[in-house]
Formats: structure tokens, C-alpha cells, sequence
């Protein structure tokens, strides 16, 4: 079988950049440390968040829904899309009141972006996300945190369980076209959500 090894740029404190490989493993713990910040981040934004907040998180979701991955692909659109996506998530936790929290969330979906560029070449029909989305945007308008919080969880399982069937076979190497299907599995502070790949 035809095997490509990917890598993804790591920065060093006072050392510039060096190249990581990619791995499951990595891939796993960054969507796992950003879905634990991002739904505590959401959790405050749903207690704090005013009107403006409320405006800002419908002008997000508009502006993701007239980009949509079904569409016909093409640089352009797959920037605006990315674009519009980052924002979208960018405004759910905008009122969370931590700039730390939020530069932290901001990394985090940098490594993620990385994979999901990678995985571009070998996907199959991109998943349409936009009702995912909207339900998001639904539960934390009418601040029902738990509602929202299982939503994001859901949502994040589900772009890392695609993820790591399109770029890992059985050893755990990135290898183009890989249909693996192991068990992805996020917990946190006694809550867990697992999806079954196989």
C-alpha cells in the first residue's frame, strides 16, 4: 500500500519553527484539549453574553451558511469557507471574558486547521455541517448550557472522527486513502464522549 508522511510546522520559544510529524495521537490530544476550552468558554459566553454577543454569534452562522463545503470546490471557496468557519467558532465563545482562554483557543484550532488541509486531497463528499451549526447557535441563544455544551461535543467528535479515518491506517501512520477505523474517544472532568469508528 502507498504511504505519505506529512508533517506540521511547531514553533519553538526563541528558536523559530521545526517540522512535527503528524500522528493520531497529537491529533487526538488537540481536539481533546480544544473541545474542553472551547465548551468552557461556551459555558461563560452563554452566562455573560448580551445582545451583542447574541448579534455577533447570528452574524457568524450566516455568513458560514453562504459558504457551503457541498458546493462545487475551488480555492476561493474553500478559503471563504475556512474564513467563515473559524469566525463562526471564534464568536460562540467570544464572551467568555478570558483573552488568555480565547489566544489559547485561537492555537489550538491553528494545529487542527493543519490536518484538516492535509486531509483535503482524500476526502470523499464533505460533510454538510450547517444544521450542526445551527443547533449550536439555537441552544445558546435560548442559554440552554447543557444542550449546547453535548452539541459541541458532538460536533467536535464528529470532524475528528472524519479526520482520522481519512488520514490513518491501522499502525497509526498518515497514509493517503486510509479507511482505519479505530474508537475516538474525548473525556474531561467526568464527561466523555465516544464515538465507535468501525
Amino acid at each position: 500500500m502507498l504511504k505519505r508522511t506529512w508533517a506540521i510546522a511547531g514553533e519553538r520559544p526563541n528558536k523559530g519553527f521545526r517540522v512535527v510529524p503528524i500522528s493520531k495521537d497529537h491529533l487526538m490530544d488537540v481536539m481533546n484539549v480544544r473541545t474542553e476550552i472551547e465548551v468552557l468558554c461556551l459555558g461563560w459566553s452563554i452566562d455573560q453574553g448580551g445582545v451583542e454577543w447574541e448579534s455577533s454569534l447570528v452574524g457568524a452562522l450566516h455568513r458560514l451558511k453562504r459558504f457551503s463545503k457541498t458546493a462545487v470546490p475551488s480555492a476561493s471557496s474553500s478559503d471563504d469557507w475556512r474564513t467563515a468557519h473559524r469566525a463562526f467558532h471564534s464568536a460562540l465563545i467570544s464572551a467568555c471574558g478570558s483573552e488568555l482562554l480565547k489566544s489559547f483557543h485561537s492555537g489550538l484550532f491553528d494545529q487542527v486547521e493543519r490536518y484538516i488541509a492535509i486531509s483535503v486531497g482524500i476526502t470523499d463528499q464533505p460533510r454538510d455541517d450547517i444544521s450542526e451549526h445551527e443547533g449550536l447557535v439555537q441552544a445558546a441563544l435560548d442559554r440552554h448550557t447543557e444542550e449546547a455544551v453535548v452539541l459541541l461535543r458532538q460536533h467536535h467528535m464528529r470532524t475528528l472522527h472524519k479526520l482520522v479515518t481519512q488520514l490513518f491506517g491501522p499502525e497509526g501512520a498518515a497514509q493517503k486513502g486510509a479507511r482505519g477505523k479505530p474508537t475516538v474517544k474525548s473525556a474531561g472532568r467526568g464527561r466523555s464522549t465516544t464515538l465507535d469508528l468501525s
